[in-house]
């Protein structure tokens, strides 16, 4: 079952090479005719040269055999030498952009809760990591494969040739080596199983003192003393795991050239012992020995190819694990296309748990989200508010109850259909190393009709005197990461640009997730403002638990350890003396505006 299962990786990976580089394989596979003229050639020159001079033979013999041998060889070096260094470096950047954008589409595939199981994400990062070089090393091992045969074919027939006695030397020195190597393989799968977690808790940690967005931070308190803690933690694992493989692989290596070296002197004593009997002349020595080292070099290539193939095997599976990974949430043949949004979102009796977690995060949650209203959740940070919108937009399924948006289940909708009707603004908003208008676009193309629209968007957020103010405006970058000339925004203007993502496209309903919450009080309320007006006829889903932003609300439903535990309008809320009531008198001189 498992050589079955590694040949099917095996195959699976070369399919790639041969979708994205046939060229390639095609001359690769030529290689293997040509690889095993240069050894062979070698011995051959050898044992005629020595046997020649042994016999006096003139000066034109061994000139015209040395120069025959110089050509044959030379132009089978250049051969493959275009093949290692100019056709299989080309082939391998085709390949790795043709692996890694398949990646990167099924990445956007993987329902979230993938990203909540360390294990899988553990193999999703291999597979990245991997993936485009597993498949240069699967051509690699069967073009190996192939020319070592080719060449042992070749040598074995001259040793038989002169003595076979030598061949059954070479098989049972090499028997200890396919047992050598297979363990030292083994231990190395299993090293590099361990390193990945703390290889990428350092890389985290490091990361943070020559990014940008960490800077200030890192010199104002102990994160900085934090950071370096985590890094040199995670680099002592990453020592611990080394050292505790080293002193095995030194064994293992140590074993190998003390093979080679028996293989040598049992052929050199064997071959002088026949010499001295009148069985070999000189010329068939050094063939000998010689023909015996290329041919433990073969064997040794092919059978440790074997280990090889297993060992891409094991990265192939989560290559394999990744692209062939089908998401929960999907759509299929009958997934129902919806419309613009007529008639309200109901959430009923809805309760859900994240993946491996026991404690729920929303209980029996019934909200009605009126189409055309404008709809608010609050509640201190922690109780669910943000999860909710996560399954408002289907990024999880409930436990129990359901959404229906349209009357219609969303389990039956089409998942990039119910997501098209939703333009959000997310609590972790993200500025990228991109133009401004990619960053509001989210996208590069531009002409004349979406330049209006980034700019209008940019009015609404209050950014836009900024961006016109700069010399490149709206096609400036938000970061000096990749472009001297970009800017740095403040946090308040990096959200008054995700803000303008909001604007930019005509969605039928807005979420809006904390989107004040880097704007002080007198931006917060012209932000609030600007969205109610702009969203008349847009049906929109306030998040908060700054309560000056729901206070135009037409409907205010309170959260509070994953449940909702007060609903009605801001006076209604505010005549019944509760939660919701205590929070605002709290945060009361901070929002009267009049």
């Amino acid at each position: 079952m498992i050589v079955k299962r590694t040949i099917q990786n095996n195959l699976y990976m070369l399919r790639f090479m041969w979708k994205y580089c046939k060229s390639n394989v095609i001359v690769r596979l030529l290689s293997t005719l040509t690889a095993p003229v240069q050894p062979f050639i070698f011995i051959i020159t050898m044992k005629l040269a020595i046997d020649g001079i042994s016999e006096k033979r003139d000066l034109q013999y061994l000139l015209t055999l040395i120069i025959t041998a110089f050509l044959v060889g030379a132009v089978s070096a250049i051969f493959n030498s275009w093949v290692n260094n100019s056709s299989s470096v080309k082939a391998q950047q085709k390949v790795s952009k043709g692996i890694q954008e398949e990646l990167l589409k099924k990445s956007l595939q993987l329902d979230l809760a993938c990203y909540d199981d360390a294990e899988y994400y553990d193999k999703y990062v291999r597979a990245m990591q991997e993936a485009e070089n597993r498949a240069i090393e699967v051509l690699n091992s069967l073009v190996e494969i192939l020319s070592s045969i080719i060449a042992l074919l070749m040598i074995v027939s001259l040793i038989i040739m002169l003595n076979p006695i030598v061949i059954f030397i070479c098989i049972a020195i090499l028997a200890i080596n396919i047992f050598l190597n297979t363990k030292r393989n083994q231990i190395v799968f299993k090293r590099d199983i361990e390193l990945p977690r703390p290889q990428r808790e350092a890389a985290y940690a490091k990361k943070m003192f020559y990014e940008y967005e960490y800077a200030q931070e890192l010199r104002l308190g102990k994160l900085g003393q934090l950071m370096n803690k985590k890094f040199i933690c995670a680099m002592d694992r990453i020592l611990i795991i080394v050292k505790k493989y080293c002193r095995k692989f030194v064994f293992f290596d140590s074993a190998f050239s003390i093979v080679g070296y028996s293989l040598m002197s049992s052929v050199m004593a064997f071959a002088s012992w026949q010499i001295t009997k009148g069985n070999l002349h000189i010329g068939d020595f050094a063939a000998l020995l010689n023909g015996s080292q290329q041919l433990l070099e073969k064997l040794f290539a092919l059978f440790g190819q074997f280990p090889r193939i297993t060992q891409n095997s094991m990265y192939i599976e989560n290559l394999r694990k990744v692209l062939d990974y089908s998401p929960v949430i999907a759509s299929n043949n009958e997934s129902i296309e919806i419309g613009k949004l007529q008639n309200n979102i109901k959430i009923d009796k809805l309760s859900f748990t994240y993946p491996g977690k026991s404690k729920p995060v929303l209980k029996n949650i019934n909200i009605e989200i009126r189409h055309g209203s404008k709809t608010a959740i609050v509640g201190y940070n922690g109780v669910g508010k943000s999860t909710l919108v996560k399954l408002l937009l289907r990024f999880y399924d409930p436990d129990n109850g359901s959404i229906k948006m349209n009357n219609i289940d969303y389990k039956e909708i089409n998942v990039d259909s119910l997501r098209d009707k939703f333009g959000v603004l997310f609590q972790n908003y993200k500025c990228y190393a991109l133009t401004v208008a990619e960053n509001v676009l989210l996208d590069n193309y531009m002409d004349d009709i979406i330049e209006e629209k980034v700019i209008l968007s940019l009015k609404y957020s209050g950014i836009y005197e900024k961006i016109a103010g700069l010399e490149k405006g709206i096609n400036t970058n938000l970061s000096r990461e990749f472009d001297s000339d970009g800017v740095l925004l403040s946090g308040g203007e990096e959200q008054k640009i995700a803000i303008s993502r909001a604007f930019v496209e005509d969605k039928d309903i807005l979420i809006l997730d904390e989107p004040s919450s880097a704007l002080d009080p007198l931006a917060e309320y012209d932000i609030n403002q600007k969205i109610v007006s702009l969203a008349n006829n847009k049906t929109v889903i306030f998040i908060s638990h700054r309560l000056s932003t729901v206070r135009m609300a037409d409907m205010i439903y309170l959260m509070d350890n994953g449940e909702i535990i007060e609903s009605g309008t801001h006076n209604e809320l505010m005549k019944q003396r509760g939660k919701y009531c205590e929070m605002f008198t709290k945060q009361a001189e901070k929002y009267k505006i009049e």
